[in-house]
């Protein structure tokens, strides 16, 4: 289509500069018609590169999809440049570039739902409703008669009437347009069923880019399905299995680099990201929020990524089949028996007589001596399961020429003066050195001069010669000068080593710390506390203990539990993490975590206390730590929480964890921190102003967390109390 970026107006690799004679004569029998039929006729090169003068109006859904086909691949399915290289051709003849505005009517969205399994996300399901799709988007008569699409153009009266001044300017001009850019702009002029080519266009590149995105989206989502089928089919139980869930989960948070950076290049290589970064870089916005989280710019690793995704899926599906046949079930199996099994021994028990089938006797008696088989085989427990799911820049502003000659010797260190009359008039001291020639170049002159050939000639050395100069004690003098310090000089410092980035990732850390332990202990108290609840039913009921005393015991022994899982979490920790190393700061963090994970584990039981069992503990507790984790101030910072939202910010237990693990270790620092943009912030500033946390709400989030383990505790013992889900 075009040949370069640069000139709009230049041919196609269907349209050359060398023009023959037989085009030529096609344009300029074109530019000859009357204005109404130039902007209805246009020049049509064909799939063979056969071109003809066509009607617009007698194309045929072939010829519109050849045009879109190179209309897009012309700009590398990039909208914003096509529409760039419509603006040039108007610049070339100083035409001002028309706005559109567009205008829908009677349109009409059709949605397709499948159901049953035919709604399934499998892989054939995929592949038919990829086609599905573009089938839809292909199809030209779902637009065509359906839609009636208005353009409304400014400053001129008709996107025509500009259109024909164009054409004008351009005959004039000599200018000869690109033949399928022509054509599309005279049918987006004509309106009518010409317009459909716009709509097609736009719809094009739309499914283009959806297609693209589905297809990143569905092997996400098949990797996800098979990592939790070898979860579940690695731990065998629903307690180890979530364990194992709740670890998968941490790590591909930690390395999966939005919580801590490193290397979805899709999105933000995206039109909407193309806008520029700043005034200090080249990079697009997109390019450089993916240079700071550490991935990799370039298109192609968009189609690693989307392969990977592929691997891990068959990696994991393979686990499965191999765990699912050859792991033996955890602990000892219990059987199950049948209801008419129940019957049939109750009957045997009163000494009714009892019919059994030949069959089954011999199966299982293992001899015929009359006696009835002691077993008559095991219906293995089944529990149906679903899970969804810096560098520093430095230089010395001196007119200093450093100059060696071959090997490395230094023959000149000094000033060159104006026009380089320092240096003309050392090298020119030398006796045997010819003068430089009026208005020769001097850098020339000195190349020539200092040559091993003219060395030879001259039986000098320069480095000698320069050695034994006074412009060599010079500078030797001023180098010893410049070594020692002055009286009133003070010690280099660089104010900070942090970076925004750095401070991110230690929240980050902070971030999936709380989330991962804290969902993990709560997660595996309530299968525990579900057990021991039904076991105090029988010892309550036989007067042993009150319902108060069995839950406060159960609160009370997981004080010191959690205590030394807190000590031996955070010694570990705060030895890698870069905090400050005082005493105080420790403590703080101890303190939080502590009490984080007591709050967790008390929510834990807390929902056991409340629900019939621990499988249904687990169902009521997963969307709580949903809605916490999404309004914890992490993934989206206080101030942009939309204002009749943030009340649940305030209530959340996990915002005020991270709130006083941050505030704790950095609200009180004030040191430099190097933005994305440049600039630096103390950080004590940076917090306040971009997440909210104040140093002096420390010990308000102190209490708060606080708070939730006493409230956590008593709904625990109130429930503990009042509900009794024995059914016996």
């Amino acid at each position: 289509m075009w040949n370069s970026a640069e000139n709009v107006f230049s041919r196609s690799t269907s349209f050359r500069e060398e023009d023959d004679d037989e085009e030529a004569l096609r344009w300029a029998a074109l530019e000859r018609l009357p204005t109404y039929d130039r902007v209805r006729r246009g020049i049509f090169r064909n799939i063979v590169g056969d071109s003809k003068e066509v009607d617009l109006s007698e194309l045929e859904s072939t010829d519109h999809k050849l045009l879109l086909e190179r209309l897009v691949n012309s700009v590398d399915d990039d909208p914003e440049k096509f529409f760039d290289r419509m603006r040039k051709r108007f610049d070339a003849v100083d035409l001002e570039f028309p706005k559109i505005e567009v205008r829908f009517q009677n349109l009409t969205v059709e949605s397709f739902v499948h159901v049953g399994s035919r709604a399934l996300p499998t892989i054939p399901n995929f592949i038919f409703n990829m086609a599905e799709i573009n089938a839809a988007f292909g199809s030209s008569k779902l637009w065509k008669d359906d839609v009636a699409v208005g353009f409304g153009w400014t400053p001129w009266n008709s996107f025509a009437d500009m259109l024909v001044e164009l054409a004008r300017r351009e005959k004039n001009a000599g200018i000869k347009p690109d033949e399928d850019l022509d054509i599309f702009m005279k049918s987006l002029a004509l309106g009518g069923k010409e317009t459909s080519l716009v709509v097609e266009y736009i719809m094009k590149v739309s499914a283009e880019t959806l297609s693209v995105k589905v297809v990143a989206q569905f092997c996400l989502h098949q990797m996800s399905i098979g990592l939790f089928r070898v979860m579940g089919s690695l731990g065998r139980n629903m307690i180890v299995a979530n364990t194992f869930g709740s670890f998968a989960m941490l790590v591909v948070m930690a390395l999966g680099a939005y919580i801590i950076s490193r290397a979805s290049v899709n999105e933000f290589l995206g039109h909407s990201w193309k806008k520029s970064a700043g005034n200090y870089t080249n990079l697009s916005l997109g390019e450089a929020l993916l240079k700071a989280r550490g991935y990799f710019p370039q298109s192609y690793w968009y189609w690693i990524g989307v392969g990977a995704l592929l691997g891990y899926t068959v990696l994991f599906n393979i686990l499965f089949t191999f765990f699912l046949a050859n792991l033996k079930p955890l602990g000892k199996p219990q059987a199950v028996f049948s209801k008419e099994e129940l019957q049939e021994r109750d009957r045997r028990r009163k000494g009714e007589n009892v019919v059994t089938e030949l069959r089954y006797y011999l199966q299982n008696s293992g001899s015929l001596n009359g006696k009835y088989f002691k077993q008559r085989g095991m219906v293995l427990p089944f529990q149906p399961l679903s899970m969804s799911f810096s560098n520093i820049n430095y230089f010395v502003d001196i007119p200093v020429l450093l100059f060696m000659k071959r090997g490395g010797e230094l023959i000149y260190a000094g000033p060159l003066g104006a026009k380089s009359y320092e240096l003309v008039k050392y090298f020119e001291a030398v006796e045997g050195v010819p003068k430089i020639r009026p208005g020769y170049n001097p850098a020339a002159w000195m190349l020539e001069v200092t040559s091993p050939a003219e060395e030879s000639r001259l039986g000098v050395d320069f480095a000698e010669i320069y050695r034994r100069s006074s412009l060599f004690q010079r500078n030797k003098e001023l180098v010893e000068t410049l070594s020692k310090p002055s009286s009133n000089s003070k010690e280099l410092y660089f104010p900070s080593k942090e970076s925004q980035q750095d401070l991110f990732n230690a929240m980050g850390s902070m971030y999936a710390a709380v989330l991962f332990i804290g969902i993990t202990n709560a997660t595996a108290v309530q299968p525990v506390v579900s057990i021991e609840r039904f076991v105090s039913y029988r010892e309550r009921a036989a007067g042993m203990y009150s319902g108060l005393a069995f839950a406060f015991a159960q609160v009370a022994i997981e004080f010191p539990y959690v205590f030394a899982q807190s000590v031996i979490y955070c010694s570990i920790f705060y030895s890698m993490a870069a905090f400050e190393w005082t005493v105080t700061k420790f403590i703080w963090y101890l303190f939080f975590m502590y009490f984080t994970l007591l709050f967790f584990t008390f929510y834990g039981m807390m929902t056991t206390a409340v629900t019939p069992n621990h499988n249904v503990a687990a169902i009521i507790a997963a969307p709580f730590y949903m809605l916490w984790n999404l309004f914890s101030g992490f993934m989206i910072p206080h101030k942009r929480i939309p204002i009749w939202w943030r009340w649940y910010y305030w209530a959340n237990p996990i915002a005020w964890s991270l709130y006083g693990l941050v505030v704790s270790q950095y609200g009180d620092d004030h040191r430099m921190v190097k933005l994305a943009d440049g600039n630096s912030w103390p950080m004590r500033q940076l917090l306040e102003h971009g997440f909210g946390y104040r140093h002096d709400f420390l010990a308000i989030a102190a209490g708060m967390v606080a708070f939730f383990v006493v409230f956590f505790a008593l709904i625990f013992a109130f429930a503990i109390k009042a509900f009794n889900f024995q059914r016996r």
